[in-house]
């Protein structure tokens, strides 16, 4: 992927914390040097610079935190906010739904792994 192309990030942050036994903070809303895990990962995706646009996949209920978010680190227009599905599969397809088809490549990720 280069700056010139226009790619697309879609980043999965619709997991509930149950499998880490801490279901009222999930993963991507914990709080790490001052920033939610979710923050950290936009951030390092629109540093890198190789992204045009981002869609962001988080639970019904969380919507609203993300759009708070997308708005303070993306720039207007380039990013989407999906409610994702039962699944992580279902939550990955609701994103891909998002994805402009001008889009030549696209990059999946777990958004609870902002350091990987």
């Amino acid at each position: 992927m280069t700056e010139n192309q226009y790619n697309a990030a879609v980043i999965l942050a619709g997991g509930s914390g149950t499998r880490m036994g801490a279901p009222e903070v999930a993963k991507q809303w914990m709080t790490v040097a001052g920033k939610t895990v979710l923050e950290h990962t936009i951030s390092a995706f629109v540093a890198c610079g190789a992204f045009s646009f981002y869609v962001i996949v988080v639970r019904p209920c969380d919507k609203e935190r993300a759009e708070k978010i997308c708005l303070r680190l993306l720039p207007e227009g380039q990013y989407a906010v999906a409610e994702g599905g039962d699944t992580r599969t279902a939550s990955a397809m609701a994103g891909f739904a998002c994805v402009p088809p001008a889009a030549e490549y696209v990059a999946i990720h777990d958004a609870a792994r902002c350091a990987t």
